[in-house]
């Protein structure tokens, strides 16, 4: 197996199967991608998930996405793992461009556009499973739910030296914070205030200071205005 999605969900089965069936409908191809639903114990919404997938759940309500995604990893078998979400579009033959970025025998880390923001965060952790290995066989560190992890995976890719720059390749993120949409029960408990503070101190407490600037670090101007044009 090439590539492994790793697709965290919550309370939104119709959203979910659209997504999957997107992302798959791109690809160059499908035949080779694994595609692994994550969700919360709790969410009795499951059963309505495409059941061609497997279906993964976390131990306990309450753990948040990361204890869905990293689940999902530990599920997985694909030389490299894609975080997916449900509010995500990729490129056209996106798989394609992710396999002739990445090389699959060392510990790299993809560094593509979500279409919006203009620093260094990485919104969507692509990996090869040799990063997955360095990690220590997470997709993310445990300590977070959910905010600050992305921040987390960021300051250490690039402090270690694992990135590899595709910022003219766009996985458009369709997040309310961009388009303007309702926020859902399922946004409200990502985005809660409480889990930017807890993100925002096991983050201080975690990343080495000299590391801790690279997420918010702005983006060389030249590399804002490319688009990857895989047709």
């Amino acid at each position: 197996m090439k590539i492994s999605l790793l697709h965290a969900t919550r309370n939104r089965p119709a959203q979910a199967n659209h997504a999957k069936e997107t992302w798959l409908a791109l690809a160059q191809s499908p035949a080779d991608i694994e595609h692994i639903f994550a969700v919360d114990p709790d969410d009795q919404t499951w059963e309505q998930l495409d059941q061609s997938s497997q279906i993964v759940h976390t131990c306990r309500p309450g753990m948040g996405c990361v204890a869905a995604w990293n689940l999902a990893a530990l599920w997985s078998n694909g030389e490299i793992m894609v975080q997916m979400s449900d509010d995500y579009t990729p490129p056209m033959f996106w798989d394609r461009i992710i396999l002739s970025r990445l090389n699959t025998d060392l510990s790299q880390v993809l560094a593509v556009s979500d279409g919006h923001r203009t620093d260094h965060l990485l919104c969507m952790a692509i990996i090869t499973r040799q990063r997955y290995r360095e990690q220590g066989y997470t997709m993310f560190h445990p300590r977070y739910r959910g905010v600050f992890s992305d921040d987390h995976l960021t300051a250490m890719a690039y402090g270690q030296g694992r990135v590899v720059e595709a910022r003219d390749v766009v996985f458009v993120h369709a997040h309310p914070m961009w388009t303007g949409a309702n926020i859902d029960d399922t946004y409200e408990r990502q985005n809660a205030p409480e889990r930017y503070r807890d993100g925002q101190r096991v983050f201080a407490s975690l990343v080495p200071p000299e590391y801790q600037h690279w997420p918010r670090k702005p983006l060389p101007q030249p590399m804002l205005d490319l688009r990857y044009d895989a047709v």
